[in-house]
């Protein structure tokens, strides 16, 4: 319990201490505004790697104590799933207001975890598709994550794990056929996940 609180701790003090004056992300970004979205190269994508906190602080202090990538993942998955509640008056969108309020939609929870992951140096991606069984309006209306690891890619989807114990967890590490059961997203911008990531 005194870890748990100390991290806490740790992170709200780094996330304060790092803060600019002004937040240079909107406060609403709505699905389907920006094409960047789809793709996996986020070089020129203001609303991925722009924020007034400096996340890699945050990244440390979560994954201390870890000795490789998967561990890495794991603490970092596992923080956003304990600390981030869904926002169900749909007002959170971006990462920054995320951590300043403890919740946020399913942008928000990717955008986040994509932020910590790329800091704790990982590789990446932020995918927006639809759950199924088709497009709304033809609009995505869901996203989440793949990362690397070990030389393969994985998909996570902590909104959909939101508030689940590490067992219980069942998006976690997963592959292309296992996420295509409730949603679909434009492959041709991203790797494919072959399989589900089994720890040894």
């Amino acid at each position: 319990i005194k870890k748990c609180v100390s991290i806490i701790i740790g992170i709200f003090i780094s996330l304060n201490i790092s803060a600019e004056n002004d937040s240079i992300v909107p406060d609403r970004l709505y699905f389907g505004h920006n094409e960047l979205y789809k793709k996996p190269n986020y070089t020129h994508n203001p609303y991925i790697i722009k924020s007034r906190y400096d996340f890699s602080k945050v990244a440390n202090i979560i994954t201390e104590g870890c000795n490789n990538d998967y561990e890495r993942i794991c603490a970092i998955y596992k923080w956003i799933c304990d600390n981030i509640s869904y926002d169900t008056h749909y007002e959170v969108y971006d990462a920054d207001r995320c951590y300043d309020e403890r919740k946020g939609v399913c942008q928000a929870y990717a955008i986040g975890l994509y932020m910590l992951l790329d800091k704790a140096g990982l590789e990446v991606r932020y995918i927006d598709g639809a759950l199924k069984p088709k497009y709304q309006n033809g609009f995505p209306n869901h996203a989440w994550n793949m990362v690397k690891l070990e030389g393969k890619w994985y998909h996570l989807d902590a909104t959909w794990d939101d508030g689940q114990v590490e067992e219980d967890w069942r998006y976690f590490l997963v592959s292309d056929t296992r996420m295509e059961a409730s949603r679909s997203w434009n492959k041709e911008y991203y790797e494919e996940a072959k399989g589900k990531y089994t720890a040894y």
